[in-house]
């Protein structure tokens, strides 16, 4: 792989052709057409575009590619410009999955990959499931909370899951691995998607855990699966009812749905708002009736809620203190940088919950 020098680590969006030509889909095989790169460069903000040798460029005729490149520096301080290619879809996914980079827990998520080398795993070498767990569990909890998401779906081998915004694998990969449930990993984010493909396949995985870059509202394989889980997901989608229905039509008959998520708590000053919706991602933010609400009318007949408020609210304030007093350390894997931001998205959360801005939920549907 090739090496470069000199360059700021940072998510850099390149458009390969014309903008506005139209080029395939990687997967779903359709032509459809793409933003802009200007546009996209510009919703990205302080990520601004790098050099990149004509050779690293891609043009297939009149298929163009639209490509990403992410400088990643290990803990040797070697930097690596590593290139996927992003499945735009179509305006307002890019638009999204653009937008959603103002949460600093999904910057730089090759960041697992320090980690990994300062355990001395290299690039390349085979991992077990439980080398990952501490770092790619992006929930509340870790396996603790996939494990209280078991003892209710209590899935047999060869079940269908659909873990929708599965992030970097870690839940789909540890129930695959735990139950031989057959697990389809829905992440909106294509470097998260990449990312997490890449680990799967490393831990053997990739017979039992389908990765699959896209959106839940554009609606799953019907009548397909035998649950739904969503840790911290729906809090970025604002359109409960479609998806909602989304998720409803995907489930056989008698499937279930486990979700962890936000609720409100109390109204929101705007300082709160503007906290939740631009470093969290999350524009809406409904009550537990209302909640409710959308579930049934989506075709949900049994829905159950339990508030853990409580205890985000004390594991987010303890995950924060204890990712100050490491900081030397991380910063010595990561980088500065990488540390600045997850500090800053880490201590907004805690104080959120501190000031009792937000409730955390889980919540069952039949």
């Amino acid at each position: 792989m090739q090496q470069y020098g000199n360059s700021r680590a940072a998510i850099q969006w390149l458009s390969v052709g014309k903008p506005q030509s139209r080029h395939h889909d990687n997967y779903g095989g359709k032509l459809q057409q793409h933003a802009p790169a200007h546009q996209v460069l510009r919703a990205v903000g302080r990520a601004a575009a790098h050099h990149v040798p004509q050779a690293q460029k891609q043009d297939y005729g009149d298929c163009s590619y639209c490509q990403r490149y992410e400088i990643v520096k290990n803990i040797h301080g070697t930097e690596t410009l590593l290139p996927f290619v992003i499945s735009c879809g179509d305006n307002a996914l890019l638009e999204r999955s653009v937008l959603m980079k103002s949460m600093k827990l999904y910057t730089n998520v090759h960041r697992i990959h320090n980690e990994l080398a300062a355990l001395g795993i290299g690039p390349d070498a085979a991992l077990r499931v439980d080398q990952l767990t501490p770092f790619d569990q992006y929930h509340y909890f870790g396996t603790d909370a996939v494990d209280e998401a078991l003892e209710v779906l209590q899935l047999q081998p060869g079940a269908r899951v659909l873990d929708v915004g599965s992030g970097i694998g870690g839940p789909a990969r540890y129930i695959a691995a735990k139950t031989g449930a057959r697990v389809t990993a829905l992440e909106l984010q294509s470097d998260l998607h990449e990312v997490a493909r890449d680990l799967t396949a490393r831990c053997g995985l990739s017979s039992r855990v389908e990765h699959v870059c896209g959106n839940i509202l554009d609606g799953a394989v019907a009548e397909n699966y035998d649950a739904i889980i969503s840790f911290l997901c729906f809090l970025h989608i604002p359109d409960r009812a479609k998806l909602f229905a989304a998720c409803r039509a995907a489930l056989k008959p008698a499937g279930v749905m486990y979700i962890e998520d936000f609720g409100k708590s109390r109204p929101l000053s705007a300082d709160e708002a503007k906290a939740l919706s631009v470093k969290v991602q999350c524009a809406t933010l409904p009550g537990r009736a209302d909640y409710e609400t959308h579930l049934v009318t989506s075709g949900f007949s049994d829905v159950s809620m339990n508030d853990v408020t409580g205890a985000w609210k004390d594991f987010t304030a303890s995950r924060l203190a204890m990712f100050r007093t490491a900081r030397p350390r991380n910063i010595e894997v990561h980088g500065q940088e990488i540390v600045d931001d997850l500090d800053d998205f880490y201590g907004t959360v805690a104080q959120l919950f501190q000031d009792g801005a937000i409730a955390g939920l889980k919540i069952i549907a039949r």
